[in-house]
């Protein structure tokens, strides 16, 4: 989720950036057409971030040997 919030919003400062410095379009056309690239962009990125994030979270378990252990029933009771 923190993944595709900076990358949303990286998009959306430059999709901001472009309309204003290349465009001369009124606000209301600004966002007209930057508000649905953004929400689609977004809703592209996240899946892809989950998955980077769930690739990540696997490498550093199969490094450690975390993905491996067969205890975890046995360690959540011991407290």
């Amino acid at each position: 989720m923190y993944l595709v919030s900076v990358l949303s919003l990286g998009f959306a400062a430059l999709v901001f950036l472009a309309g204003w410095l290349l465009t001369d379009w009124p606000a209301w056309l600004q966002v007209a057409v930057g508000a649905p690239l953004i929400a689609l962009v977004s809703l592209v990125a996240l899946p892809v971030s989950r998955g980077v994030w769930a690739a990540l979270e696997y490498y550093t378990d199969v490094k450690t040997g975390e993905a491996h252990r067969t205890d975890y029933e046995e360690r959540a009771f011991e407290r």
